[in-house]
């Protein structure tokens, strides 16, 4: 009910009156911000190449490009691959539960 009100004519309303240039950086300020969960759950992991990308990802599309509104690292070759502490915890034998 709540989403048929409110959340789905907000995000009409914002795809409608938001260019799509300034919705591109909100979406790559965000995507940086996942970087250090990135980082750190592939270094849990053991995946200490896919860690050490997502650092220097975070830090050049954080100095770089502007608090992330700008995707610089992608450019640079530094191609995001996205790695969740579940896949963290699965890869350490911790079978499922409520986390």
């Amino acid at each position: 009910m709540l989403r048929n009100q409110v959340f789905e004519p907000a995000a009409s309303y914002y795809r409608e009156m938001t260019p799509i240039e300034v919705r591109i950086g909100v979406r790559n300020v965000f995507a940086n911000l996942r970087e250090p969960v990135v980082a750190l759950a592939s270094g849990i992991q053991g995946d200490m190449h896919n860690a050490g990308k997502a650092a220097f990802r975070f830090i050049v599309n954080s100095t770089i490009g502007i608090v992330g509104i700008f995707d610089v690292a992608t450019g640079l070759g530094l191609v995001s691959r996205p790695e969740d502490f579940g896949q963290a915890l699965c890869k350490m034998g911790i079978g499922e539960g409520p986390y």
